[in-house]
């Protein structure tokens, strides 16, 4: 009989006390199906964690400072995690069943309701969740990508984004019918797009290369008429024309 590859299932911890945090990714480590992807203490630090990390379940502490666990779940589209809501007060597994959320756990967290509450999520259908083999993940096959901003996520499809900007800690996307800024680094989106497709021509600056409309000294004009500076001077300029030139007629 052949033997089936293990599987992992990403979890997140949202949830403003340490102590919950450490309870469960004690618990989460216990089981080597279950990978313990991150740990966020607020609700706005969840959004940009969830948009990098794509969690199968999300383990949500319902009150914390701002914003609620609730609002969380009703700032994200479907389809979307599977959530297990987390608290001390009993009433708020009535505010779970409104949302459908997959279960919901008492503190202190008990390691038998816990994994009941798991295996629940990973049986469910008609959710994000996938118990696909850990290697066979897809990495660079994506065709968009999530972007949080302004307490929600928006997706774009890599077709539609004409260039991404360095703006301090925020980053600036600019795609066909407008711009969002959203918190992040550009070296780390820039690592998340497809290369057969966009270019780094400057430290703060990638671009489509299908939305190039000329090229003339240093400057780059997208199709919607915005000028990106290209970074350097001779042979590195020609290296940054040519992988704009190239890439362009084979992509």
């Amino acid at each position: 009989m052949e033997k089936r590859k293990p599987t992992t299932v990403k979890c997140l911890i949202v949830d403003d006390e340490h102590s919950a945090h450490v309870a469960l990714s004690e618990l989460i480590g216990k089981r080597p199906w279950l990978e313990h992807c991150g740990s966020c203490y607020s609700v706005m630090e969840a959004v940009n964690r969830i948009a990098w990390e794509q969690p199968d379940i999300i383990f949500l502490d319902v009150q914390m400072p701002e914003k609620s666990g609730l609002d969380l779940i009703h700032m994200l589209p479907h389809p979307r995690p599977h959530f297990i809501l987390i608290s001390a007060f009993k009433q708020y597994a009535v505010d779970g069943f409104e949302y459908e959320v997959t279960d919901f756990l008492l503190k202190p967290v008990q390691e038998d309701r816990f994994v009941k509450a798991v295996l629940k999520a990973s049986k469910q259908e008609n959710k994000i969740i996938t118990l696909q083999p850990a290697e066979q993940r897809p990495q660079q096959d994506m065709e968009d990508m999530w972007f949080p901003t302004s307490g929600k996520l928006v997706r774009l499809r890599f077709d539609e984004i004409i260039a991404i900007e360095a703006l301090k800690d925020y980053v600036m996307v600019t795609y066909h019918h407008g711009k969002i800024v959203t918190h992040g680094n550009i070296g780390k989106i820039a690592a998340k797009l497809p290369d057969h497709l966009f270019i780094k021509i400057h430290r703060s600056c990638v671009v489509n290369r299908l939305a190039v409309r000329s090229i003339e000294g240093n400057t780059v004009t997208m199709v919607n008429d915005k000028e990106c500076m290209m970074a350097g001077r001779g042979a590195e300029r020609e290296r940054i024309v040519n992988l704009l030139i190239q890439n362009r007629k084979q992509a």
